[in-house]
C-alpha cells in the first residue's frame, strides 16, 4: 500500500525526538565541577559566570536552555541564560539582593534543539 503514512504514535514519536531532543545536560557545583552530564566537556566557573563547552556542538545557536533555581537558606539565586554559542553556552547567577558573580550551590541544566 505504498502512498500512506504512518499516522501511529511510535512513527510520530521518532520524528519528534530525532528533531526535538534533548542535546546536553549537566548537574553543576558551585565551583564548576560537574557530577552528571551528557556532551559537555567542561565547565569553567568565574564570578559568578559558567561557561559550558559542548562535547559535541551544536547545529546552530537557536537552541532553548532550561535552567534550575538553586535554594540557599539565607536567600535566592537566579540563574540566566548569558549567551549561546555553538560550541558553549554561558549562563550567570545572581543573588536576589542583586549581588552579581555570587555562586549558587548547585544548579541544573538541559538544552534542547
Amino acid at each position: 500500500m505504498s502512498g500512506l503514512v504512518d499516522q501511529s504514535a511510535d512513527a510520530r514519536s521518532k520524528t519528534i525526538g530525532a528533531n526535538f531532543r534533548v542535546r546536553a545536560w549537566a548537574r553543576i557545583e558551585s565551583n564548576g565541577t560537574v557530577t552528571g552530564s551528557e556532551n559537555i566537556s567542561s565547565v569553567s566557573a568565574s564570578s559568578g559566570s559558567y561557561t559550558l563547552n559542548f562535547s559535541s556542538a551544536m547545529p546552530n545557536t537557536n537552541y532553548s536552555v532550561c535552567l534550575s533555581l538553586a535554594y540557599e537558606q539565607s536567600g535566592y539565586y537566579f540563574h540566566y541564560l548569558y549567551s549561546t554559542n555553538t560550541g558553549n553556552v554561558v549562563i550567570k547567577t545572581q543573588y536576589e539582593s542583586g549581588n552579581h558573580g555570587s555562586f549558587a550551590r548547585a544548579f541544573s541544566i538541559a538544552i534542547f534543539g
